[in-house]
This record gives structure tokens, C-alpha cells and sequence, in this order.
């Protein structure tokens, strides 16, 4: 069977269109769709880099790459949860706790060494028996509510805000609920 040339090889051979300021615009439009997470932080590394006197300096540099590690492996950790249909509530606590606890032992122990083991065990443990609680006795809010529970009145952290805390995971909890229930309905 032979194919016939569509208009799109036929302006191939005789030279390309020319193109119109609507093609540029929506060439345009699909790029800042395409990358506007990362034109949003070129915008706001600017304006900080032109406003702000000491934004190329190294420490503030530094502090910025720490602060935004922490987020980011805490981010990673999560893709895994969510990415198994299933959220956890309960990673925030547990990196104020283990952030709090290396703290603790370096300071009582002056090494670096012995509260960073401390910290990352802890974490271990905890984000260990969090797993299995969740995936094998498929308990999740009551888990996460409990564990934030427990690190906050291990932070010392004041009744009113552990109250605000609880609240928070429990209309999330309720939230994500109806979520599930209307997509099992589709």
C-alpha cells in the first residue's frame, strides 16, 4: 500500500513555515509549564541575590545547602510512603527526636561521632518498628498519632501545641479518608 504525502512532509521539502507570533507564544506558554517550579526558584534566587547584602557569602551559602538536605532526605523518605499508596504522619517527629537526641549526646558525650550513631540508631529503630506497625497491622493514623505523641512529650513540647498537632493529624487523617473512599467509589 503506498502512502501519500501529508502537508507536513510537503512543507518539509519545500521549506519550513514561517512561524507565527501564536507558535512563539505557545512554544513559550509549554516552556514556563514545563519548568516553572525551576523559573519560580531562578526568580526568587535573584531578587534574594540582589536584595539581600549578604547572599553570596559562605556561611550564608552553607546554611542554606544544610537546611535544604534535611528537607530533602526527609522528602525522599516520604516518596517511598506515598509512593506505596500510604502516608506517614509520624517523620517530622521522629526527625525532631533524633535531631534532639544527637544533640543531647554530643553535648553530654563532646563527640560528634558517638551522636551521630545515637541519632541515626534511633531513627533506625523507630522508623523500623513504624514500618512494621504499618505495613503488617496495617495500623497508620492511631500509629502516627501515638509516636508524635511520644516524641513531642519527649521534646518537653508544650500541652496546647500537642493538642494543635494531634488535631492536625486528625483531620488530615479524616481528609485523606474521604479521599480514598471517593476514588474506591470511581
Amino acid at each position: 500500500m503506498k502512502r501519500l504525502p501529508s502537508a507536513a512532509s510537503e512543507s518539509e521539502t519545500k521549506g519550513s513555515p514561517p512561524v507565527s507570533s501564536e507558535t512563539v507564544f505557545h512554544r513559550i506558554g509549554a516552556f514556563v509549564l514545563e519548568y516553572n517550579l525551576i523559573l519560580i526558584f531562578l526568580a526568587i534566587f535573584i531578587a534574594l541575590s540582589i536584595s539581600v547584602r549578604y547572599f553570596f557569602t559562605i556561611q550564608n551559602l552553607l546554611g542554606l545547602a544544610l537546611s535544604v538536605s534535611q528537607i530533602g532526605m526527609v522528602a525522599c523518605t516520604m516518596m517511598f510512603c506515598l509512593a506505596s499508596r500510604d502516608f506517614d504522619l509520624s517523620v517530622g517527629s521522629i526527625v525532631a527526636f533524633t535531631g534532639v537526641l544527637g544533640a543531647t549526646v554530643v553535648n553530654a558525650t563532646d563527640n560528634l561521632w558517638l551522636g551521630i550513631g545515637a541519632a541515626l540508631f534511633s531513627g533506625a529503630i523507630i522508623g523500623c518498628v513504624n514500618g512494621v506497625i504499618i505495613a503488617y497491622l496495617r495500623i497508620n493514623v492511631k500509629h502516627a498519632l501515638g509516636t508524635a505523641e511520644n516524641v513531642m512529650n519527649l521534646l518537653n513540647i508544650d500541652a496546647f501545641y500537642q493538642y494543635l498537632v494531634r488535631g492536625a493529624i486528625l483531620l488530615t487523617a479524616v481528609l485523606v479518608d474521604q479521599q480514598r473512599t471517593r476514588g474506591d467509589r470511581d
